[in-house]
């Protein structure tokens, strides 16, 4: 599968209204989606297949509110790297509490980490982790105030 045909899935309206309804709610069967489509269920069906077999869909999942499990404190961090492992798939920051974003980014900054806390102890913790890591050179953190928007299940 290329991109291409990955990007030519979005061409179609009915693609693009298939996976917005997944968005909204997963848990939908292919007959309530076609209802609200005015489609056959056989055309969701087809078209739920192919996204997953473009690797469109990767999986089904929950959104969960992270505020009601007390992660009310979310935090950005801009870090300059020393040496590149950070970003190395098997690094422990993939699988360290509260992460929940690590994007290599350009700029004056090498990676943007969004993290989530029940408290500033628990961030000031993750702070002094990231800060003593060799592969930091250096970190600035941005404590978030107010959250605009945060939505990445979007299309």
């Amino acid at each position: 599968m290329t991109k291409n045909t990955q990007k030519r899935f979005l061409e179609y309206e009915l693609n693009r209204k298939v996976l917005n309804e997944y968005l909204i709610d997963s848990r939908r069967s292919f007959r309530e989606i076609a209802r609200t489509l005015d489609v056959a269920p056989g055309t969701i069906v087809s078209r739920v297949n192919q996204a997953e077999n473009l690797g469109i869909i990767e999986k089904y999942t929950a959104k969960i509110n992270h505020k009601a499990l007390g992660l009310g404190v979310t935090a950005i961090f801009r870090v300059t790297l020393a040496t590149k492992g950070l970003l190395d798939p098997g690094h422990s920051i993939y699988t360290r509490p509260g992460v929940f974003a690590v994007y290599g980014v350009t700029g004056n900054t090498d990676v943007i980490i969004i993290g989530k806390f029940t408290d500033t102890e628990k961030l000031y913790e993750f702070t002094q982790w990231l800060n003593e890591l060799k592969e930091v050179s250096g970190a600035h953190t941005n404590v978030v105030l107010n959250t605009g928007k945060e939505d990445f299940n979007t299309l």
